[in-house]
């Protein structure tokens, strides 16, 4: 049975704005087909834009580092995309198999996910010459 957007509301109703949720929204994006998981704390989903600065707020509140270019730009070394990268770089570096790393991820081809793959293998097998000297 679907949620309604009212009982979804509702039911995350008291969150601060700045609270995200993960519920099921049955509709899909229009791109991708794929369903929303991640919404605001209005119960809405979020846009990519407005994603990213949640994030960088929570970054923020939790402390972590940045970064002054030298421009004198202040940039944050966390980002959601960083984020995703690192757990699947981690994932493979924990030796899941690209099939796994793709159920996380999302991704659809194996080709998107090699990358990951193939970095974790370098650092495994210079791990490895290094241990054999």
């Amino acid at each position: 049975m679907r949620p309604t957007q009212n009982a979804r509301a509702h039911a995350l109703a008291g969150r601060s704005a700045g609270a995200v949720g993960l519920a099921c929204d049955h509709r899909q994006t229009t791109g991708t087909r794929i369903k929303t998981w991640l919404v605001d704390g209005h119960g809405k989903p979020f846009t990519q834009e407005a994603f990213r600065h949640w994030f960088a707020d929570r970054c923020d509140e939790a402390g972590l580092p940045k970064k002054t270019r030298p421009n004198g730009d202040v940039v944050r070394l966390c980002t959601p995309h960083g984020m995703r990268k690192r757990c699947l770089t981690d994932l493979a570096e924990a030796g899941k198999t690209i099939h796994e790393i793709m159920a996380v991820s999302g991704h659809l081809t194996m080709r998107e996910v090699e990358r990951y793959t193939r970095m974790a293998d370098r650092a495994r097998n210079a791990r490895r010459a290094m241990a054999g000297r």
